[in-house]
């Protein structure tokens, strides 16, 4: 997955048992699965939230 909208891409991308974000300025963050999922749902949460306060 990467988010191309804004002057650094995101990428997210399988690294063994686990998931790697890839942030601007070369930063990474190693997630475990239950981690991963855990912000998958948080962010699913926060764009909700967010579309709901741009009606």
């Amino acid at each position: 997955m990467t988010d191309t909208t804004g002057d650094h891409p995101v990428t997210a991308r399988a690294n063994g048992p686990g998931v790697v974000l890839d942030l601007p300025e070369g930063l990474g963050v190693a997630l475990d699965i239950v981690q991963a999922k855990a912000l998958l749902d948080q962010l699913q949460a926060a764009i909700e939230e967010a579309e709901r306060l741009e009606d």
